[in-house]
């Protein structure tokens, strides 16, 4: 893997034929953060040089204008910031319904080369919790604002999962994932910065 600070690229052909580009940063375990749309209170639109859409069967939680992004400011600084302990994969989303996007996020799983920890914001969790519970590679799952809404039920992984939450959080998805650990990040209600995500996923990726 590349070493902590440079990067790599690859590519890996999903189920349906389509190659997913993707790039690596950093050595160690891996962890792949799955693209989305930027989290909710992050932006006020669509994440820079992104394109404003929402993929076909996410939930109808799911905001108007989320982007199905390549890269956003929050992924690439969680991806550097994670780099020294690490292998951190990202890739680029295509808007092509959620099982494509599943079989993608699986595709890469696969090119990490075995075990992979996994974190979907927004509706990127939405391919997050659809892989945990199909794909026996993903070690940890971690979930910010998972876009559901009361009487929705997601797929319950049984991977160690983490569900963060902005302030004031979901109360109800405590019930609908019981067996994940939840944590509400008190007073953020501005834009989750790189540093904050990156923190929260590292003391829970490094915790056996």
């Amino acid at each position: 893997m590349s070493a902590a600070g440079t990067a790599r690229t690859g590519a890996v052909t999903s189920a349906d034929g389509t190659p997913v580009g993707y790039e690596v940063t950093g050595a160690g375990p891996a962890v792949v953060l799955v693209p989305g749309a930027a989290p909710p209170r992050m932006t006020s639109g669509a994440a820079s040089g992104v394109a404003s859409t929402v993929a076909p069967g996410m939930p109808p939680g799911v905001a108007s204008g989320m982007t199905s992004g390549v890269a956003c400011a929050l992924t690439s600084g969680v991806a550097g910031a994670l780099a020294p302990w690490f292998s951190v994969f990202t890739y680029g989303g295509r808007v092509a319904g959620v099982e494509r996007e599943v079989e993608d996020l699986v595709a890469v799983i696969g090119a990490a080369g075995g075990p992979a920890m996994v974190f979907g914001g927004s509706a990127g969790a939405v391919p997050a919790l659809l892989a945990a519970a199909r794909c026996p590679a993903v070690a940890k799952l971690a979930l910010w604002e998972p876009p559901y809404r009361v009487g929705e039920i997601p797929p319950a992984p049984t991977q160690p999962t983490l569900v963060l939450h902005a302030g004031g959080g979901r109360a109800w998805l405590r019930t609908a994932l019981p067996r994940a650990t939840h944590r509400v990040l008190d007073g953020r209600t501005g834009p989750l910065s790189p540093a904050t995500l990156a923190s929260e996923l590292l003391e829970f990726f490094v915790t056996r």
